[in-house]
């Protein structure tokens, strides 16, 4: 399954807010998200320890995003990111994704490569379609999907 979102963000000065932001929290309930910045205007941002830190673009590097499904297939090693993109006052910029999922009836589960005695079960297998069930039940919440599918030890 791939699905494309494009989007023409463009903010005039006259419109800005400090606090607009263009899209709200967001977590990818895909695998990963690749993202080039344009190096000239700052708009993704990440949570870290609790607060919205800025993504300084890198000339011709890309930003990896993990996403839900990664995290359960590595066993919670790899962690997925909520992330949001704030207008810039001065600079327009264009935002183009891509996202590649797995088709409905996928198992997503840990791999048993990476489930030991440091490393227990963190995760029940589901069908990626259980998933997307979930992630539409949590509309208009604050949206933690895959913790519906956390093993509590």
């Amino acid at each position: 399954m791939i699905a494309w979102r494009g989007e023409w963000v463009r903010i005039l000065p006259e419109q800005h807010k400090q606090t607009t932001i263009h899209h709200a929290r967001i977590r990818n309930k895909f695998k990963v998200t690749v993202v080039l910045q344009t190096e000239q205007v700052q708009g993704l941002q990440v949570i870290k320890d609790e607060k919205w830190v800025p993504v300084d673009p890198i000339p011709n590097a890309f930003v990896i995003n993990v996403g839900d499904q990664l995290q359960v297939l590595s066993n919670g090693r790899y962690k997925s990111v909520h992330h949001r993109v704030v207008t810039n006052k001065d600079k327009t910029r264009i935002s183009m994704a891509m996202f590649c999922g797995p088709n409905m009836d996928t198992i997503i589960g840990p791999m048993e490569e990476l489930i030991d005695d440091q490393h227990p079960l963190l995760y029940r297998s589901y069908r990626f379609s259980e998933f997307m069930e979930e992630f539409h039940r949590q509309e208009g919440t604050r949206r933690r999907v895959k913790e519906a599918f956390e093993l509590h030890n």
